[in-house]
């Protein structure tokens, strides 16, 4: 059994990297390779229908994917092996950074087992948006919005978590892992901050849920602490959100607005308005993102929209305006409620 485990599991790290660009580095031989591999894992799968072992070998197949290296979200089951030669061509016809003459391989080798190889070289992905191929999906998943994404992820964390019982801290490190991989991706962070508003539809999954969110969180957290990081560039609703049902997440997002508050600094000048001066971010690179606008708009929708959090944003700001006559705490509470009541 513990050989058989180990080749399956090299037939996963195949099928992890099929999904990458190391596939850049394969050739005729590299096919080859991975095709003798997944037949032999479909020959497993054959062979032990109706074995009383074949639940538990199911469990170890499962588990398998807190392992793969580079890290995946990739699924892989005992009656998933049953086509692991179609699993493995559609995973290569996909990936836009197959090389041509691996697909050509491919398709004198597996024939009409695959049907997108044609074309592949005419359809280039960026890079940052194949979050399909991370997840193990194939490219119409792109195509769902970003919560269907988020709760499809937060299901196969549930899963893995569930097959992984026996290895909290192997799973606790994957997490890392997965949460690292996903900032890379464009849209990525929207896609957690939706995997952190995701519903438990399953009670019996409520505290594996809440467990994995509170480790998500305690790895955001130590990312947040860079001002520019990712998750601040999330829509400022879904930042609001989280806020509202996490109190270390809110403290963060208005340490994060103080942050933002402190770095602005008056340009004097007169501008079409008629205003002598304006406020902007000291640093020229981050004043697009961070800009007084973007910062007002915020506390726009945390005052109309989020009561709670509206208090704690209000009265630190309150008393941070008071401190000196001119400042921009004092000028963003009268532009706020200029706007909201005009």
């Amino acid at each position: 059994m513990t050989d058989v485990v180990k080749n399956i599991y090299t037939f996963a790290n195949i099928l992890s990297a099929a999904n990458t660009d190391c596939v850049q580095q394969w050739d005729r031989h590299s096919v080859f390779n991975a095709l003798k591999w997944a037949n032999y894992c479909m020959k497993v799968e054959e062979e032990t229908r109706n074995k009383t072992f074949r639940d538990d070998l199911d469990r170890q197949i499962q588990s398998m994917t807190i392992l793969l290296k580079p890290v995946s979200l990739l699924q892989l089951s005992i009656d998933k092996l049953s086509d692991a030669s179609l699993v493995l061509s559609k995973s290569l016809s996909q990936n836009p950074d197959t090389p041509a003459d691996v697909l050509a391989t491919l398709a004198d080798s597996v024939g009409d087992t695959i049907q997108n190889v044609k074309n592949i070289e005419q359809n280039k992905v960026e890079l940052s948006d194949r979050l399909y191929q991370f997840v193990g999906e194939d490219v119409s998943f792109m195509e769902q919005s970003h919560q269907s994404q988020a709760e499809y992820i937060m299901h196969r964390l549930v899963t893995l978590q569930r097959a992984c019982v026996s290895s909290q801290h192997r799973y606790d490190k994957f997490l890392k892992r997965v949460l690292n991989e996903l900032q890379k991706y464009r849209n990525g962070w929207t896609v957690i901050m939706y995997m952190f508003l995701t519903d438990v539809t399953n009670e019996e999954d409520y505290d594996v849920i809440t467990g994995i969110k509170t480790n998500m969180l305690h790895v955001v957290s130590s990312m947040a602490r860079d001002f520019d990081c990712g998750i601040w560039r999330c829509d400022c609703l879904l930042i609001c959100k989280l806020s509202t049902i996490d109190d270390s997440f809110c403290d963060m997002y208005v340490d994060h607005l103080l942050s933002w508050a402190v770095d602005m600094v008056p340009v004097y000048g007169l501008f079409n308005s008629g205003d002598i001066y304006r406020w902007r971010h000291k640093e020229e690179q981050l004043n697009i993102r961070y800009s007084y606008t973007e910062l007002q708009t915020h506390l726009i929708h945390i005052f109309h929209s989020f009561r709670t959090l509206k208090m704690k944003v209000e009265q630190t700001f309150n008393e941070l305006s008071k401190q000196t006559f001119f400042n921009v705490y004092k000028d963003l509470l009268k532009d706020c409620d200029e706007v909201m009541t005009g």
